[in-house]
């Protein structure tokens, strides 16, 4: 998408914000799953919400969305559940 993106409480720690900034949840990558992998968007410790707002510029029809859960890059199993969140129409 591409598109520009905000997020209610931006990561302020250590890591570099590139790696943690809104507008890597818009950029269509989602292999690298770790906040190293910079597709991840990663919010500010200690807040009990995530918002994140996409600027669409227009008005647009959705056929998908999907948010997948930061693991690290681990596999699924025991410890990972997919927060996965899909709308169709």
């Amino acid at each position: 998408m591409n598109k520009s993106a905000y997020q209610q409480h931006p990561y302020s720690g250590p890591i570099p914000s590139h790696l943690t900034e809104a507008s890597n949840a818009v950029d269509g990558l989602h292999h690298n799953l770790s906040v190293w992998g910079g597709q991840c968007v990663y919010s500010d410790d200690g807040q009990q919400t995530a918002t994140l707002w996409i600027n669409l510029t227009r008005i647009v029809n959705i056929a998908y969305v999907g948010l997948s859960y930061m693991i690290g890059n681990y596999p699924w199993g025991l410890f990972f559940f997919s927060y996965e969140t899909v709308l169709k129409k």
